[in-house]
């Protein structure tokens, strides 16, 4: 039973010295201190290249006339298409598959580690690609994407929660964020596959993409076995010894600072053990925890999707209903990727200097019009090419600016705001809700953008630009800014329930001991 007292024990002046050493660490310093610890994250991250590559195949698909006319049925015109039903079947059988795998996974992280359930994922995924790369119909394709979604699922969340438990504040934004550009350079590479095997005719036009898949499992698995475990995981387990160890392993520190490190990060769990007494799913909706899962699952599952997102995803598809010639759709669906990155890593010069609260909501209002000027576009005559063509850069440039701006921002938030001891579990809360309001929006995609049904075309960017503007609506009033704080400063502010735009000027003090008292005298 935690106690008041067993708290304020934790209260040593390591604990107080290593909370002001990262209130006041720099980027350079935390870049000299913490080198291995942003090796391994990057290490752990790995898997999203992977996931990013296996997700953007099936969107890319329906824009590829080889793997149209294998699974999908003939036009009038005389071109093949994959019906929309069918369409909508295996995007969103992915995303029941990550559901699956996203629920088991929170459960798993929690009692064997992120190591353990990294591994194990890789190893099931590994057997799991052989029924698409065979499928004979659409039918084995929808289960196969069904069942690769379930490992898909469990790698998809682990990794930011290690990077946000491994990283200082100095540089926790942007090895969470590197997330992000993981799922760039996935996409990137299926997008680059597939502009690649455009040219041939036959059966391997669409199954090479398939087997590359294997690529990515054995190097992974073998990485991985080599990487330190969470120490905040390792600290909820009472394996206080191997918390140390792994802190060494993750730092380049004398060993004073290694204990500091360790007294901290022990602080902080017992602090969040008086406001939270469980770890489990429901724990996540009482008390203070509450706003901080409403926040990560709202930002993350559904302003992630509503600021055309949803819409950027199936780019390629959506320049072809446009009107452009599928070669010249793939080519402007890399170059797309290609600026996304490059916008990317500006976006990461921008957290430096810029909160993640203001670039989020700058990034967003300049989305909204983005949006907007694509479905003003969409009023020109259908015979003009030369407004698709507009309409296309007007994509690339949306993606450009999410780059710099909104990008950066999510994976950071959804890594910083839980608390340590409901991050794993807050984290696949939003990912299962992003994944939900995925299917609803990929099935309205897919109806509003098909040729069979609605063929709004262009006209779909109506949509985002409105769901984009009511997204900037609620950043305003309920992100909070997190940068430069840490976990125990975080608790303070959330237990106090300091307004959201009000983190930046209220004082965070994590050690100041009234605040726990009545909760103590409960527990």
């Amino acid at each position: 039973m935690v106690t008041s007292q067993s708290v304020h024990h934790t209260l040593t002046a390591g604990a107080k010295h290593e909370l002001e050493a990262e209130r006041t660490m720099t980027l350079g310093q935390a870049l000299r201190m913490y080198p291995k610890a942003i090796m391994w994250s990057m290490v752990i991250s790995l898997p999203i290249i992977m996931t990013g590559y296996d997700l953007a195949l099936i969107g890319n698909f329906y824009a590829f006339p080889q793997f149209n006319q294998k699974y999908g049925e003939r036009l009038d015109d005389g071109t093949y298409a994959l019906a929309a039903p069918w369409q909508s079947a295996l995007t969103n059988g992915v995303l029941v598959g990550e559901m699956l795998g996203l629920l088991a996974n929170g459960w798993a992280c929690e009692r064997w580690g992120y190591k353990f359930v990294t591994q194990m994922s890789l190893a099931i995924l590994t057997c799991l690609i052989f029924i698409p790369f065979f499928a004979p119909t659409v039918q084995v394709l929808l289960v196969g994407q069904i069942l690769c979604g379930i490992p898909w699922g469990a790698l998809t969340t682990l990794t930011i929660a290690y990077a946000a438990d491994v990283c200082p504040a100095a540089i926790r934004a942007y090895m969470t964020s590197y997330v992000t550009l993981c799922w760039i350079i996935g996409s990137l590479l299926a997008t680059g596959v597939l502009r690649g095997l455009l040219d041939r005719k036959d059966e391997w036009a669409y199954r090479i993409p398939f087997a590359l898949q294997w690529m990515w499992p054995l190097p992974i698995f073998c990485a991985v076995f080599f990487a330190p475990e969470s120490p905040y995981w390792l600290i909820r387990h009472d394996r206080v010894e191997e918390a140390r160890h792994a802190i060494r392993k993750l730092t380049s520190v004398p060993t004073e600072k290694v204990e500091d490190i360790l007294a901290l990060m022990t602080y902080t769990t017992q602090i969040e053990e008086l406001s939270t007494q469980g770890t489990s799913y429901w724990d996540c909706f009482k008390g203070t925890n509450l706003r901080r899962t409403e926040i990560v699952c709202i930002y993350g599952g559904v302003v992630q999707t509503l600021c055309g997102q949803a819409l950027a995803g199936l780019s390629v598809y959506f320049f072809t209903r446009a009107g452009l010639d599928p070669s010249h759709a793939f080519s402007l669906g890399l170059g797309q990727l290609g600026i996304l990155l490059v916008g990317f890593f500006l976006g990461w010069i921008c957290l430096n200097y810029v909160g993640r609260r203001q670039l989020a909501l700058i990034g967003l209002s300049m989305l909204s019009v983005l949006l907007f000027i694509v479905g003003f576009l969409s009023l020109a005559p259908k015979t003009n090419t030369d407004a698709s063509w507009a309409a296309g850069v007007m994509l690339v440039a949306w993606s450009f600016v999410a780059g710099v701006t909104f990008y950066p921002t999510v994976f950071p938030i959804q890594g910083e705001i839980p608390s340590t001891r409901l991050r794993g579990k807050t984290i696949v809360l939003q990912r299962n809700l992003y994944n939900i309001v995925g299917v609803v929006m990929s099935v309205l995609n897919l109806y509003m953008l098909n040729p069979t049904q609605w063929n709004m075309q262009k006209q779909i960017a109506f949509v985002y630009g409105s769901t984009c503007f009511c997204c900037v609506i609620y950043v305003y009033f309920r992100v909070p800014e997190c940068k430069g704080l840490t976990y125990a400063e975080l608790d303070s502010l959330f237990d106090r329930k300091v307004d959201a735009r009000r983190f930046t000027t209220s004082a965070a003090d994590p050690f100041f001991d009234q605040q726990y008292d009545a909760k103590t005298e409960s527990i």
